[in-house]
């Protein structure tokens, strides 16, 4: 048995080429939603405890992580998860 922390995001699906819902800024305090197909591989990710959902805070949104268009959880690059 080793003491290193257990692995973060334990049940994740890898997803392919997904659409997301972003969120566009109209100035001065409005904004809508659109659609957008993205290209690569993503996981998509449901956090079960304090510590990924710090991590998930820490990413950039629309940039390292997405809301995908259906379903639970969220989209992160998979680059971003294969690194930690």
């Amino acid at each position: 048995m080793t003491n290193s922390p257990s692995p973060m995001f334990r049940e994740r699906e890898i997803v392919s080429n997904p659409r997301v819902i972003l969120r566009m800024e109209i100035p001065p305090k409005d904004f809508y939603f659109k659609t957008k197909k993205l290209v690569g591989d993503y996981y998509k990710v449901i956090p079960h405890n304090g510590r990924e959902v710090l991590f998930l805070q820490m990413l950039g949104k629309n940039v390292d992580m997405y809301l995908p268009e259906s379903g639970e959880g969220l989209l992160v690059t998979k680059r971003v998860i294969d690194n930690l």
